[in-house]
This record gives structure tokens, sequence and C-alpha cells, in this order.
């Protein structure tokens, strides 16, 4: 028997009218913010997820470093 896990995702193109309604479309694009967890510059290539925390969107990047600390949240 397996174990069924529910993997929260988002298609490109949702993730694009998310990051407009916060206004955070364009400063990916011009390569204006950071990861939450490294610093490392978010590009529409390494955008791995978004969160909110007290009510402010944060951004994380695809790093595997990144993925163990989501985790561990």
């Amino acid at each position: 028997m397996t174990d069924r896990i529910t993997i929260p995702a988002i298609h490109d193109d949702d993730l694009e009218k998310l990051l407009i309604k916060f206004n955070l479309f364009e400063k990916v694009k011009r390569g204006e913010l950071k990861c939450h967890n490294c610093d490392n510059k978010i590009t529409w290539d390494n955008i791995y997820g978004l969160m909110m925390k007290e009510n402010s969107p944060i951004l994380f990047c695809d790093s595997l470093d990144c993925l163990e600390k989501l985790n561990n949240q």
C-alpha cells in the first residue's frame, strides 16, 4: 500500500497572475527580488514557491538548501 501525499502546485499562468496581484511580477522580471532563505536572486527560472508571512508574500528559490529549509518549517 502506498501513502498519498498532497503537493500544492500552481500553473505558470496562475503564478504570473498571483505575482501581478502582489506587485511582484515586474520585480521578478527585473531581478530585484531575493529568496527569503538564501538571498539568491529570484528569476522566472528558479522561483520555487511563494508563502504568506504576516500578510506579506515571500518568495523562495529552487536551491536544494532552500527546499530542505522549507521542508523543516
